[in-house]
């Protein structure tokens, strides 16, 4: 295909993506605004810069938070990109060419180059991400490690959880796998991106108040939102109960995804 037809299929990509995710808003390689990308530019500064528009948004929230925010800000997309592309439309993308649009003290939107999209079987892009995923976490946390010290424990538990709402998401939508095949499907992504195999869900006694197969989040780390003047401590924390946990998510017929 020449360039046209690649920028075509990669419009159309983006296109279905934000029909299954509406909160993924994708651009065709936009450059001309401020864009996070992989290895170009001065990624330390931008890194900086969403860092202290966190910390004048939310002076209360402290290092603990401005520290999560910014990671869960940072990877929460490309995650979730990753992960759809490949269990929704069974293609994987190059995160190498992938790009997060910043204004102040948060991410809007994502920038996608043609030529970033790959077919295959879904083992082969199920790794392929995976590696993707690895790679671009691993530059992302070197990075705010030189503006910060950041738990690396911390940094993969926030990434296990985000691997896991977005797995969660296409089932309770999409899927519908009963919990021995997600468990399964759930260990297989953590595998493909090297973080520790998770006790990702538990059965909600959901009581007929959700249809279909629907499984709380079982957050391996917290957020930190509580930290805030108006915060407090989300339905899925890992700081409450698990039996806590359940009954709040029960009785809020709310099923938690992306932290961001």
């Amino acid at each position: 295909m020449n360039i046209a037809a690649y920028s075509l299929q990669t419009v159309n990509f983006l296109s279905q993506i934000n029909q299954l995710f509406p909160r993924l808003s994708g651009r065709l390689n936009d450059t001309s605004v401020y864009t996070f990308r992989v290895g170009v530019g001065e990624d330390i500064y931008h890194i900086k810069r969403l860092y202290n528009h966190l910390q004048q948004r939310y002076p209360e929230g402290g290092k603990a938070f401005w520290s999560c925010r910014t990671w869960a800000l940072l990877i929460w997309q490309p995650i979730y990109m990753a992960v759809l592309s490949v269990q929704l439309l069974n293609k994987a993308i190059s995160l190498e060419k992938f790009g997060l649009i910043v204004e102040q003290a948060d991410i809007v939107a994502y920038s996608l180059s043609p030529r970033a999209i790959y077919s295959g079987k879904q083992a082969h892009l199920i790794h392929f991400s995976g590696q993707q995923i690895k790679k671009l976490s691993s530059y992302i946390y070197s990075s705010l490690s030189e503006i910060i010290p950041f738990n690396i424990k911390l940094a993969n538990k926030l990434q296990t959880d985000c691997i896991v709402s977005a797995l969660l998401f296409q089932n309770t939508q999409y899927a519908h796998c009963n919990k021995f095949e997600l468990d399964k499907l759930i260990a297989i992504w953590l595998a493909a991106t090297g973080l520790p195999d998770c006790q990702g869900t538990f059965c909600l006694n959901t009581q007929g108040k959700f249809v279909g197969q629907n499984f709380g989040f079982n957050r391996q780390a917290c957020c930190q939102e509580f930290r805030l003047e108006s915060g407090k401590l989300c339905d899925v924390c890992p700081r409450l109960p698990l039996s806590e946990r359940i009954e709040r998510i029960t009785q809020t017929e709310r099923i938690h995804y992306a932290k961001s």
